[in-house]
């Protein structure tokens, strides 16, 4: 029986852990934290995404049963900014999305990042001069896509 057909045990000192330990504790969080970088949890939930300009980061998504989301394209991942469910969502101008759920209408600004006029309104016209007319249980008003009323 040849020497290299045994086999060795090694015993380790306190000294030889000191390599293993450094590797665990700077590059173990630092896999993790491009990992994170990178990762899109929402992106196995979409099935069609808006195909628009490349420069436009808010793309409208919408799941397989046919809600819409909002979400933010980054360079090498997808941020969800809005859940998948809403009836229809669209642009209306000034980084403002009119999200529609059943028969009832709000905004969501993606500057502001909030939504800016409650899901309450019947109907919501973009004007040509950018502002919105909201209509609720006949009443109207004027809007900004900040959600500042107009007062005329």
């Amino acid at each position: 029986m040849d020497k290299k057909d045994i086999p060795c045990f090694h015993t380790y000192e306190e000294g030889d852990l000191f390599p293993t330990s450094v590797i665990v504790i700077v590059f173990v969080p630092l896999i993790m934290l491009c990992i994170n970088l990178f990762h899109s949890p929402s992106l196995h939930n979409i099935y069609n995404i808006e195909k628009d300009e490349k420069t436009k980061s808010y793309r409208r998504t919408q799941n397989k049963n046919g809600k819409y989301g909002l979400h933010q394209c980054k360079s090498h991942k997808i941020v969800q900014v809005l859940p998948f469910k809403y009836s229809d969502i669209y642009y209306c101008g000034g980084g403002a999305y009119i999200c529609v759920k059943g028969n009832k209408r709000g905004v969501y600004n993606t500057i502001k990042k909030k939504m800016v006029i409650d899901v309450v309104y019947d109907t919501i016209d973009i004007m040509q001069d950018g502002t919105l007319v909201v209509v609720e249980n006949g009443i109207s008003s004027r809007l900004t896509t900040d959600g500042y009323r107009i007062i005329e």
